[in-house]
């Protein structure tokens, strides 16, 4: 008789010759109980300050630099553009809003280097200005732009930090009316009439807005509908997982001729149990670092080859306020840990390294950051729970960063055979890619507003981006927004995604295709709603 069948386990039941095996999906925040067969939620060790606020708005909703707010003002013709609202970012990079009355006669107000830059175009003008100090510390600061008769002043906490010259109106007015519409964080999808290229992505808040001398009108009414539009009260430097997701990252481990993992961690858990790191190969995990629970107000952290725990840190600080740096570093033949200078206790089975030294030769791996992926069975992993709380990572000398690399998102359907044939090529270049370019695979009924916003008429279809910067680049086909249909060859997709790569570390916004015109796919755009 089965022990599975009549259902002695709360989560998944595994059978063994003679036994069983009970394990609970980490990924809905369960973990098994101390009887070994139900299942009970994940316990918080550490409270983090995790409030938001229905009155800042969370300026970094959008991945692909689109604006998380579009308004549109249709006032006098003599109105002069105004803005003031406060301001929090440690980001160094990013647009905090854009205006236009025009495509020729717009304003654009961001950061870069942390300090405050003005770019605008009219008419009359085409500049770009910086100065001040840097302002990405974390604080709050009153940023106001006013147009004057004859100038554009932009201030610091009431402190003049540019007065730009301007001769005339900084917008076009049309029949005795000026119509501005205002982008907050992000540029339209169509812009890129920037003067000097920019990452429009920005992670920061804003309260207390006045736009336009209209007050909060518009803007708080959205924000208060839409959770994910509101900001954290409280926030450090650093990455905040959610518990809710993980990061996703194609990292290339080789060494003349063998390999190396060097992991640097900082974290502050608030969950007592999560995946820190993780190397993932189809559905295993040949190498994994997690928070494991102990007991009430206790947690371990432990290292784990397939699954087997083979190196435990026995440290309260897990579970207190204050972070706890790691330093793991693996080759073929060793494993070393340090962490705040404490005691680690090893286990090391006979083979457990060359069992990972033959996956790390022979196969790609994908590096998961804050939990493993769905298609890794809860019963394959010891802890597949998602990690809630803060971490920095550094990895061989890198510190991650998601706007570092090319982002692929290949839109279309699982099931359709050009798709397969697509997806082939892109798992093939995955790992030779993987300093340049992280893939995704986006299924066009899962995600219906983000295949409207890229007008995905046919499929499969593959959108670039850089720095949270729509990558266009020139088929010689009507469309230079993405590319239709299936690469022909490995080659054609690992020279675009160079040129594109080294085109956008130039600043470039679009990029000559290098593919053979007989190796791109010939279609009619269609155009839909209009």
């Amino acid at each position: 008789m089965s022990e599975c069948e009549v259902g002695v386990c709360g989560g998944e039941c595994v059978n063994a010759m003679g036994s069983y095996s009970c394990h609970c999906d980490g990924r809905r925040g369960l973990r098994l109980a101390e009887d070994q067969s139900s299942c009970e939620e994940v316990p918080v060790c550490v409270q983090l300050y995790d409030y938001k606020h229905a009155e800042m708005l969370y300026l970094g909703e959008q991945f692909t630099g689109g604006p998380v707010i579009y308004l549109r003002f249709r006032l006098p013709e003599n109105t002069k553009f105004a803005a003031e609202f406060d301001f929090r970012t440690f980001d160094p990079e990013g647009v905090i809003l854009y205006a236009e009355s025009s495509q020729d006669s717009w304003f654009m107000l961001g950061l870069r280097e942390g300090r405050i830059e003005v770019q605008f175009k009219n008419q009359h003008s085409l500049k770009v200005t910086s100065g001040g100090k840097a302002i990405n510390d974390g604080q709050w600061h009153v940023i106001s732009v006013d147009e004057l008769e004859s100038s554009i002043s932009v201030k610091i906490s009431k402190e003049a930090v540019m007065s730009i010259n301007s001769p005339e109106s900084l917008f076009t007015s049309v029949n005795g009316k000026l119509e501005t519409k205002v982008y907050i964080a992000g540029l339209p999808n169509r812009t890129d009439s920037v003067i000097k290229p920019i990452n429009p992505r920005l992670d920061g808040c804003i309260r207390g807005w006045n736009l336009m001398n209209q007050g909060a009108s518009g803007v708080k009414e959205v924000i208060q509908e839409k959770e994910s539009k509101h900001c954290f009260l409280h926030v450090e430097r650093g990455t905040y997982f959610t518990g809710a997701g993980l990061a996703h990252f194609n990292i290339d481990y080789s060494e003349s001729g063998s390999w190396r993992v060097d992991l640097k961690i900082s974290i502050r858990p608030s969950s007592s149990t999560g995946v820190l790191f993780a190397l993932v190969v189809n559905d295993t995990v040949p190498l994994s670092v997690a928070v494991v629970t102990q007991g009430p107000d206790d947690a371990h952290l432990q290292v784990f080859l397939d699954g087997v725990s083979v190196a435990v840190l026995q440290s309260l600080m897990l579970c207190y306020p204050d972070r706890l740096s790691v330093e793991l570093t693996v080759t073929p033949t060793t494993l070393e840990i340090i962490a705040n200078s404490s005691t680690w206790s090893y286990s090391l089975p006979d083979g457990a390294l060359d069992r990972l030294n033959a996956t790390m030769m022979t196969h790609s791996v994908s590096t998961c950051i804050g939990g493993l992926p769905d298609t890794i069975p809860a019963s394959s992993t010891p802890v597949s729970a998602y990690y809630h709380g803060c971490l920095d990572v550094n990895i061989n000398g890198r510190l991650l960063d998601f706007d570092e690399a090319v982002l692929v998102l290949r839109f279309g359907r699982d099931e359709d055979s050009i798709c397969l044939q697509l997806d082939e090529i892109l798992s093939k270049t995955s790992h030779d890619l993987s300093n340049m370019a992280s893939i995704y695979i986006v299924d066009v009924d899962s995600a219906p507003i983000y295949t409207r916003y890229f007008d995905i008429s046919y499929i499969p279809s593959t959108v670039f981006f850089f720095n949270g910067q729509h990558m266009k680049v020139d088929y010689g086909s009507p469309d230079h927004t993405k590319f239709v249909g299936s690469f022909k060859t490995k080659q054609d997709f690992v020279d675009l995604i160079e040129v594109i790569y080294r085109g956008a570390m130039r600043g470039k916004m679009i990029v000559q295709s290098p593919i053979d015109p007989q190796n791109i796919p010939k279609y009619d755009l269609l155009y839909h709603g209009i």
